[in-house]
């Protein structure tokens, strides 16, 4: 019987040689995993985050400010305070992602957005406004009347029904706003 030579197998030299031959396969499968994963991160997690790039330059472009709720406070009175109109009401929600019926709590922050101021509803009254032809109380005090309601009282002051809260903060009116026949208004000017 003829005896088999063993071989001898270098096992350093053989995996040196897969690796070389392997190697540019395995680093271009490392890539393609790499690439892969990065675009779905970016499109389920970075595209899902709450503050989009979009959202973050579009902050910056507007400067928003940030304000405190103090106890009492409604959107309105906020939006009147900054802006000077309360139909900014709905820019401040919107810029807060707040949903109706928008119910604030004492310490909250809110992102006050710069826009542009709506239809004014506090401030000076011009000369024009008192000039018009709508104003027909010239007076600083005026008794209610059956059928008044704040809002025509104010059309009838200022020339706009939306002054109405110059005469709820002057008479120290509280909600729900209701005035009775024969109370007597004071009438800022």
């Amino acid at each position: 019987m003829r005896k088999v030579k063993e071989l001898e197998i270098n096992y350093q030299a053989y995996t040196l040689l897969l690796l070389r031959q392997k190697l540019p396969y395995f680093l271009y499968g490392l890539i393609v995993i790499c690439f892969i994963s990065f675009f779905i991160f970016k499109r389920f997690i970075i595209s899902n985050h709450p503050l989009k790039k979009q959202d973050v330059v579009q902050q910056k472009k507007n400067k928003v400010n940030v304000y405190v709720v103090k106890e009492g406070e409604d959107l309105w009175q906020i939006a009147e305070k900054n802006y000077g109109s309360g139909y900014n009401a709905f820019d401040i929600a919107k810029a807060n992602n707040l949903k109706e019926p928008y119910v604030l709590q004492k310490g909250q922050s809110l992102l006050i957005p710069s826009v542009a101021k709506r239809f004014p509803t506090q401030g000076d009254i011009s000369d024009t406004a008192s000039s018009t032809t709508q104003v027909t109380l010239k007076g600083s005090m005026y008794v209610v009347q059956e059928g008044d309601y704040l809002f025509q009282i104010a059309e009838k002051a200022y020339g706009d029904g939306n002054m109405m809260q110059r005469i709820i903060d002057a008479n120290n009116i509280p909600p729900p706003y209701n005035i009775e026949v024969g109370q007597k208004l004071n009438i800022p000017r």
